[in-house]
């Protein structure tokens, strides 16, 4: 890879600061201050790559998301929007309930969604979201009414290439559990690549579990 090298190497490695490439310098071990600037635009590269594709992941899981669970909890009538767009996420949140009551999901659509009298529509709340809400609308295993959420038959229509399509796969909470894992691997990879930190240095591989777990470690690094 290719680099321009600063006029003044010194000043910029001084500007990037010790604290932030003390990774490069304890990891590689570079023989030279240039080798050292070398190693922190490589990392830029290849996570400038990877943010490209953190996008594209983002918006696809978005749309599924938004067209699978629209289309299962549309109310012709009722519902704002249309069979493949529309206001789900009040069947599954419950943005209306007392603040203290409210779960992150709740408060998120409740942001998004506005006040009553002058709402958002549909389309425009999803495209609010965060990528850390998708991951958490896997949580929802009750719609408000009480009604279980089919993720058996939701999860093989958000990600149609998963090598395991079979309701009864996806009827397993674990299995679930390790969907949200991985989700929740590439929003943090993502926030690493968006805070400019090294896309190689990401500690232990852990269980794929929630959040609400303590996973254990399955690869140490």
């Amino acid at each position: 890879m290719h680099h321009i090298v600063p006029s003044n190497l010194s000043t910029a490695l001084d500007e990037l600061s010790s604290a932030r490439l003390s990774s490069y310098m304890n990891f590689f071990s570079p023989a030279s201050d240039q080798e050292l600037y070398g190693l922190y635009c490589w990392n830029d590269a290849v996570s400038s790559r990877f943010m490209r594709l953190f996008g594209i992941v983002e918006i696809l899981l978005r749309n599924r998301f938004h067209v699978a669970l629209s289309k299962q909890y549309w109310r012709n009538g009722s519902s704002r929007g249309y069979r493949e767009s529309n206001d789900w996420f009040l069947s599954l949140y419950r943005p209306y309930a007392p603040l203290q009551r409210q779960n992150e999901g709740d408060k998120k659509i409740r942001k998004k969604l506005g006040p009553q009298n002058k709402q958002a529509t549909p389309t425009q709340v999803i495209a609010g979201m965060t990528y850390g809400f998708w991951p958490r609308v896997l949580d929802a295993q009750q719609t408000i009414s009480g009604a279980p959420v089919p993720w058996d038959t939701l999860i093989p229509q958000i990600v149609p290439g998963h090598h395991q399509r079979a309701a009864s796969y996806w009827r397993t909470l674990a299995h679930q559990d390790s969907l949200y894992a991985r989700m929740n691997l590439v929003g943090a990879l993502r926030n690493r690549v968006a805070h400019f930190e090294p896309l190689w240095k990401f500690g232990d591989e852990k269980e794929e579990l929630r959040e609400i777990v303590s996973p254990g470690v399955v690869y140490e690094r």
